[in-house]
């Protein structure tokens, strides 16, 4: 059995993606990392793991701003 790496999401994470994306959403469908990393109030590891995830996912996609910034791909925005 593989041993669980903070880096990569479990396959258990599908709650947390969803308050991540609901979390997002409430913000506009765009918000800084350490803002929506704060108002979920998850730990860094926790968050990045996530967030990596909804990024390979292609649910989510980077943008610019200190601290770096997410917003939700056109399909996941017109799916709310």
């Amino acid at each position: 059995m593989g041993t669980a790496r903070p880096d990569v999401p479990a396959e258990g994470d599908q709650p947390r993606e969803e308050e991540f994306l609901a979390e997002l959403t409430a913000f506009g469908g765009s918000a800084g990392n350490t803002v929506l990393r704060q108002k979920l109030g998850w730990e860094e590891s926790a968050y990045e793991a996530v967030n990596a995830g909804l990024l390979g996912s292609s649910r989510i996609k980077t943008g610019r701003g200190r601290g770096g910034s997410v917003s939700l791909n056109a399909a996941e925005a017109g799916a709310g």
